[in-house]
C-alpha cells in the first residue's frame, strides 16, 4: 500500500483494465457525508434535463450487504448523472430481464489467480458487459483510512463501469479514470469524468438504449 503523497502506476495486461490500490492519499480524516447535489468540476452543467437510462445489476457474491451497496450506488449514480446517464439499479445475481451491465462483488478467492498478486480494486474489459470489484480489498483500504467502505465502493464501481463504456486504454492521470485511485478525491467526493469522457459515455449508453428499445419492439411484434 502506497504512503501519503506517492503515486505508483500499475501496469496491467491480458485485455483488462483495473484500478489499483496504490494511491495519492493526502489525508486520513474521516469522509464527510455524501451530498448528491454538490457541484462537480469537469462535467458540471454538462447534463441535459433528461438523462439516458442504463440498467445495472450488482451481484453480491461476497455478502457485502445492502448497507455498503446502499452507500455506493448513489455515489456512482451521481457521477454518471453528471455525464447525462441515469442508472437504474437492480440488486441480485438472478433476474428475469437481463441488465445492460453487471457488477460482480467478488472475494479474493473468486478472482483470477494472476490478479491476486496485483494490488487492484477491480477489473473490466472495454466493450464487455460485466465488471468485477474486489470487495475485501475495498473494505481493508477503507478501514485503514477511516472512511466508509461504501463510499469507496461507489467510486470503484463508477470507475469499472467506465471501462465497460469507454474505448480501450481509458486510464487518465486525473479524475475518476486514474489507474491509481485518489483517496483524497474520494474523501472530498470530488472524482468525475472529464467532459470528453462524459460525451463518449453518453454516446455509448445511447447506443445501448437504442438497441434495447429495438429488441423490445421486435419482441412485441
Amino acid at each position: 500500500m502506497a504512503r501519503d503523497n506517492r503515486i505508483v502506476a500499475l501496469a496491467f495486461s491480458v485485455g483488462l483494465s483495473s484500478i489499483s490500490t496504490t494511491v495519492l492519499a493526502q489525508s486520513s480524516q474521516p469522509t464527510g457525508p455524501f451530498d448528491s447535489t454538490a457541484p462537480g468540476n469537469a462535467t458540471d452543467r454538462l447534463i441535459a434535463d433528461e438523462g439516458v437510462h442504463l440498467k445495472v445489476s450488482v451481484c453480491d457474491h461476497v455478502h457485502a450487504g445492502m448497507a455498503a451497496i446502499g452507500l455506493g450506488e448513489p455515489i456512482a449514480a451521481t457521477v454518471y448523472r453528471r455525464a447525462g446517464v441515469v442508472i437504474d439499479w437492480t440488486n441480485g445475481c438472478e433476474y428475469d430481464n437481463p441488465p445492460d451491465l453487471q457488477i460482480n462483488l467478488l472475494p479474493d478467492r473468486m478472482t483470477p489467480r494472476a490478479l491476486r498478486r496485483l494490488k487492484v480494486f477491480g477489473f473490466a474489459g472495454s466493450s464487455q458487459t460485466v465488471a468485477n470489484v474486489m470487495w475485501e480489498r475495498i473494505e481493508e483500504a477503507a478501514i485503514e483510512r477511516r472512511m466508509a467502505a461504501g463510499y469507496l465502493l461507489g467510486y470503484v464501481i463508477a470507475h469499472e463501469l467506465g471501462h465497460l463504456l469507454l474505448p480501450p486504454n481509458a486510464h487518465r492521470w486525473s479524475g475518476l479514470m486514474q489507474p491509481d485511485i485518489d483517496f483524497h478525491g474520494v474523501q472530498l467526493h470530488d472524482l468525475w469524468f472529464s467532459r470528453e469522457q462524459a460525451a463518449l459515455i453518453l454516446r455509448k449508453v445511447q447506443s445501448i438504449a437504442d438497441r434495447r428499445r429495438d429488441s423490445i419492439a421486435v419482441a412485441s411484434n
